[in-house]
């Protein structure tokens, strides 16, 4: 049993069959710091805007989707998620909406920095590659593995805490639905970040 030191309420929400967990990423991150339900398809939509390159399904870089939001994301409700990738010509951005949520910074990988941020209530966006123990994880906790898939996957990292033998874990929320993991969400040993992790990022 993982015993969490620092844990920050986030529902889990669901992107579907969209290569949108950046999106999904950065409007949880936002929309909890500034206390707003934030729009992942605005996100999504600003990315590929600025993305020359983009092909439906192809994912957003993230580098690229942090800058497309430095301003905020919308509520919700004004651009609700949807179910199947835009089509050339883009539709446009709404305009003349207020705007939510701070600026994240990109960085690599540093275990004190965000036991540092989840200290301070701020949730920290990972992007890691996969394992298959990440696909199913057992009893809500996703078991340390080499072997990984190509590409890579965002999700937050909403907790930390240590089990019984003083392992240290984190705990993630997931855009894949509640059904993954308890609730959405899915505790992983600090061996799986330090192993799989490329960056984090947040509010610093």
């Amino acid at each position: 049993m993982i015993q969490p030191l620092v844990t920050i309420p986030m529902n889990a929400r669901d992107q579907g069959q969209r290569s949108s967990c950046v999106a999904f990423s950065i409007a949880g991150i936002k929309g909890l710091i500034s206390n707003y339900s934030l729009s992942p398809e605005y996100a999504y939509l600003a990315t590929v805007h600025l993305s020359p390159s983009w092909r439906p399904d192809q994912g957003l870089d993230v580098r690229i989707a942090i800058t497309a939001t430095t301003k905020g994301l919308p509520e919700d409700h004004h651009l609700p998620y949807q179910q199947h990738e835009p089509t050339h010509p883009l539709p446009a951005l709404p305009t003349g909406l207020p705007l939510y949520g701070p600026h994240l910074t990109l960085m690599s990988v540093d275990l004190t920095a965000i036991k540092k941020w989840l200290s301070s209530g701020k949730p920290v966006g990972v992007l890691i590659s996969l394992t298959q123990s990440f696909m199913s994880p057992i009893d809500g906790i996703v078991s340390f593995q080499t072997g990984v898939y190509p590409g890579r996957h965002a999700v937050v990292i909403v907790g930390y805490g240590n089990d019984q033998a003083g392992n240290e874990y984190y705990l993630i929320c997931n855009s894949w639905g509640p059904a993954w993991g308890v609730n959405g969400h899915a505790w992983v040993p600090d061996s799986y970040l330090n192993c799989h992790a490329s960056c984090i990022y947040g509010a610093n």
